[in-house]
């Protein structure tokens, strides 16, 4: 759903189940401005992000300069993933968090 905008940004928020007393649950709300080269994403009441690449395999994952080959659960704030298309993703967390 679109929560907020203005002539040059959105915010869009997608929501989850809510608990039995109708409050909030989970959901993920995006910052989205014109011109942006990157994408954030803040994830509430315990989401978690899963990303997924099934058009081209995972071949590697890079953590601190060291190249792992997946599949892997590394604990990161920084990690690059390449995959068997040639690209390459850049991946930046707020915190250490588990990745698979």
């Amino acid at each position: 759903a679109l929560v907020a905008y203005d002539a040059l940004s959105a915010t869009v928020a997608w929501s989850g189940a809510h608990d039995a007393d109708g409050g909030g649950g989970a959901a993920m709300r995006v910052p989205l401005v014109r011109g942006m080269p990157y994408v954030s994403a803040e994830y509430i009441g315990g989401l978690a992000p899963v990303l997924s690449f099934t058009g081209s395999p995972l071949v590697e994952v890079v953590v601190d300069g060291v190249a792992q080959p997946p599949p892997q659960t590394v604990t990161a704030e920084r990690l690059t993933i390449r995959l068997g298309s040639g690209q390459r993703w850049r991946i930046y967390l707020s915190s250490r968090a588990e990745v698979l």
